[in-house]
């Protein structure tokens, strides 16, 4: 089975009277990404290699 590592880029669009930053977004991406995000895409996808 290969393993792949896939970078993906997404664009989040927060609202500037919620009074979040960019260290909010740090810390919990997967809130903000699945309440704002306006688009992503697939930055990069390269083979991860056995050791």
């Amino acid at each position: 089975m290969s393993k792949y590592i896939i970078r993906t880029v997404h664009i989040v669009e927060v609202p500037d009277d919620a009074w979040f930053n960019s260290v909010d977004i740090f810390d919990d991406p997967d809130y903000f990404i699945n309440m704002f995000e306006s688009f992503s895409y697939c930055d990069s996808v390269e083979e991860k290699e056995e050791k």
